[in-house]
């Protein structure tokens, strides 16, 4: 009987990719890394689209790399992306077209031609999803008015993983968890909403087979069997949204613990046995994603680490050679509550010039700043945390549930300085890790594929006795109920 599995896991975010091993060995997991490499949008002519080939070129090196060091030990690999984005293929098989990336402006007034549609509260009523003027729903109503010959030339839409996973083993299903912030599943049902998708006269034909987390697809294709030196791995379709995956390998503590995925977007939420779609749920701008084993996850997406990111590289640009670990400390030594900033305004949300439009809010909303990069970086972090702060408070007032612990995973979770802030900013006690949720989600959902454990929720022990959490508890030392007012003012312009 063999001891030693190995699952690879995909996760591609929007910004870096990875292609990990999780070696299966006496009831723990340990991860190896096996190939890195970045994924930046890529600007044409005006528009910003991924190179999903050169993803997919990636996951194979990795697989290849995988199995010259484990060999036939190589049991499946499963991919996990961010959300709302596809490629949409013709009878063929083929693109049509490029792949857009979500913060291309062609969505731009697409809001207001959906509102003459259906009314976003009715839109929320049916799919629960969280208004964002990037959701999937809204790039199709721009394909429809802009490029109309581009749905007649579709046979199926497939998201980012999805498309992966057909490129992978030549199977073109849509797994729930990524499909379902776009914006057009039912919340309730987990299922294609035919009102959505026949108000907006999308075709119906496009929209695929939907599978569960966990759903083998079938092997590699002889093609890419071929060119990776093994004929025997799985394709797993995992919880192919990384919050998803990251949610799902989270050690809750109990039912009612907050996670949050941190990364350059933080997703802050709860994982639900029901979905809240109330007036309510969307004053709070909460949003109902398709969980695990049936559960949903209610949740708010804020701007994580994208602004500090953009910063850093402007000051890279200027010449200032500061770490990631330095901007970090520099931000330690200022006082507290200096300015405030939120993270998810709008202003933020395209790249490039960040430092230039962190000034002009600053400006925008009467704060004068000195820009010095410890300064900025700790309102930026602090800012972060308010978010959180809010979040919880909305969330609390929609479920009833008080929560006094909150895990955050992912990238995010190793700076120990925002750890310390958001225990403080909310006055719960914050568990950082593990690092590599979303992959260790992934994992989980082929280690239930392959009938190594039972559930997902009998693989969460399993992560929780292979992974050591750092725990940070509430300061009382600053007062964080006057900033959250000043805060919530600011938020409110």
């Amino acid at each position: 009987m063999r001891n030693r599995k190995v699952y690879l896991a995909a996760d591609v975010g929007a910004g870096s990719g990875r292609v990990l091993a999780a070696i299966f060995e006496e009831r723990k997991v340990f991860l190896e890394e096996i190939r890195r490499f970045d994924n930046q949008p890529v600007s044409v002519l005006g528009s910003l689209h991924w190179d999903v080939l050169a993803i997919f070129s990636e996951i194979k090196r990795g697989i290849r790399e995988a199995v010259k060091r484990y060999g036939r030990d190589v049991i499946s690999i499963g991919v996990d992306t961010w959300g709302v984005d596809f490629g949409l293929i013709d009878a063929h098989g083929r693109l049509v077209g490029l792949t857009y990336c979500y913060r291309d402006t062609r969505t731009s007034g697409m809001d207001a031609v959906s509102e003459e549609i259906l009314p976003q509260s009715q839109r929320y009523a049916i799919a629960g999803i969280q208004h964002l003027h990037f959701n999937s729903i809204y790039q199709l109503l721009a394909e429809s008015r802009l490029r109309p010959n581009v749905l007649a030339e579709t046979r199926q839409l497939l998201f980012i993983p999805d498309l992966l996973n057909y490129w992978l083993c030549g199977v073109a299903k849509n797994e729930v968890t990524i499909a379902s912030t776009s914006e057009l599943l039912e919340a309730k049902t987990g299922r294609w909403s035919d009102e959505l998708i026949g108000r907006f006269g999308f075709p119906r034909g496009i929209f695929g087979e939907l599978v569960e987390p966990g759903s083998v697809l079938g092997k590699l294709s002889p093609e890419v069997a071929s060119e990776v030196g093994s004929d025997h791995i799985l394709v797993v379709a995992s919880p192919s949204h990384d919050t998803a995956a990251a949610v799902a390998a989270c050690p809750l503590r109990s039912v009612d613990a907050v996670y949050i995925s941190s990364g350059t977007w933080s997703l802050v939420g709860v994982e639900s046995a029901n979905c809240h779609t109330s007036d309510l749920a969307n004053s709070m701008g909460l949003t109902n994603e398709r969980g695990v084993e049936g559960t949903t996850r209610l949740l708010k997406n804020i701007s994580g680490f994208w602004i500090f990111q953009q910063c850093k590289r402007d000051w890279d640009l200027l010449g200032l050679g500061l770490s990631y670990d330095a901007l970090r400390d520099l931000a330690t030594k200022e006082a507290p509550f200096q300015a405030f900033l939120d993270p998810s305004d709008p202003c933020f949300e395209a790249p490039g010039n960040m430092l230039a439009r962190v000034n002009d809010y600053f400006a925008a909303t009467a704060q004068r700043v000195e820009p010095r990069p410890g300064l900025i970086t700790r309102t930026i972090f602090e800012g972060l945390a308010l978010s959180y702060r809010r979040v919880l408070k909305g969330i609390s007032r929609v479920t009833g549930k008080h929560p006094d612990t909150i895990h955050i995973m992912g990238g995010g979770s190793q700076n120990d300085f925002l750890n310390q802030l958001a225990a403080d900013a909310t006055g719960c006690t914050v568990l950082a890790g593990p690092l590599e949720g979303s992959s260790l989600g992934n994992v989980l959902s082929q280690l239930k594929a392959d009938g190594e454990i039972p559930s997902i929720r009998a693989g969460r022990s399993i992560i929780a006795d292979s992974f050591a959490l750092r725990t940070f508890t509430p300061n009382a030392s600053i007062d964080w109920d006057s900033a959250a007012r000043q805060f919530d003012a600011l938020v409110a312009q």
